[in-house]
């Protein structure tokens, strides 16, 4: 199985937060593959730097460290959320 974390599920897995339940933690761990969306980092990169929040120092490669795989945002993405098809015929 993958999975795509949230932000806050990220951020309570990196610092072993109690508010990660049991069995959230055994999916990540049981995971395929655990991927972290750019979204996510500009998200949470933007919270921090109004003061809302703390990141971890270094976070990109603490990200890598825990094994997630960063999933990069691309414009055929953008397109798909804004609801147009990013090819004409």
């Amino acid at each position: 199985m993958n999975l795509l974390l949230d932000s806050y599920i990220l951020l309570w897995w990196l610092s072993d937060d109690p508010r990660l339940s049991r069995k959230a933690r055994r999916l990540i761990e049981g995971a395929d593959q655990v991927f972290v969306s750019a979204a996510t980092t500009w998200e949470l990169a933007v919270k921090a730097s109004l003061g809302k929040l703390r990141m971890p120092e270094g976070f990109v490669e603490v990200v890598e460290e825990e094994g997630f795989t960063h999933l990069p945002i691309t414009p055929v993405h953008a397109m798909v959320a804004y609801g147009r098809s990013v090819i004409r015929v």
